[in-house]
């Protein structure tokens, strides 16, 4: 079993890989955006409305109607570049060995 679906958002702020208020940029439009609260959900406006998502997938689902990954769909800029958070995951994997 993979054991980095354990890890959650709100694992991530409480060990400080990810701050509140961190920006997640959308895979197939980086211009949409959202931001992670400092319970670890996602804070998604969608068409005016604003939305609160326990988890990434949910999230992504939200914003563009598909079953996707929302550990490879959502984006966090890292020294200028796009990376997956799911990234992020294996940096708590390793901090915690």
């Amino acid at each position: 079993t993979n054991d980095l679906t354990e890890i959650t958002l709100k694992m991530l702020l409480d060990e400080g890989i990810i701050e509140k208020g961190t920006v997640l940029y959308s895979d197939t439009n980086p211009t949409k955006t959202a931001k992670i609260n400092s319970d670890g959900f996602i804070d998604l406006n969608i068409d005016g409305s604003q939305k609160l998502y326990p988890f990434p997938s949910g999230a992504a689902r939200a914003l563009v109607n598909l079953s996707v990954n929302g550990w490879k769909f959502w984006k966090v800029k890292i020294s200028d570049e796009l990376k997956e958070i799911s990234d992020l995951r294996q940096i708590y994997k390793e901090r915690k060995k």
